[in-house]
């Protein structure tokens, strides 16, 4: 797909470790922060997405299911 619109790889980062640590420590704040969260106005079924959302995240990277890259694309002119 992205040679098809001229776009070529320039780097790849590939999130080690530090992502699920990451990912925990956003979980924990954001459960820690729940009660502030209802008091801005957000709804309880969006923290329990959240919740949820942040929990699979952790699972999956944690047990290596899922790996996280980050792409940097260039548009070469043609």
């Amino acid at each position: 797909l992205f040679t098809k619109y001229y776009f070529e790889t320039e780097a790849c980062y590939v999130f080690s470790d530090n992502y699920t640590r990451t990912l925990k420590a956003w979980l924990l704040n954001f459960q820690s922060r729940q009660q502030h969260l209802l008091d801005l106005g957000i709804e309880k079924n969006t923290i329990r997405s959240w919740v949820f959302f942040l929990s699979l995240a952790y699972a999956c990277c944690s047990r290596g299911l899922v790996k996280v890259n980050q792409f940097t694309l260039v548009k070469n002119p043609s």
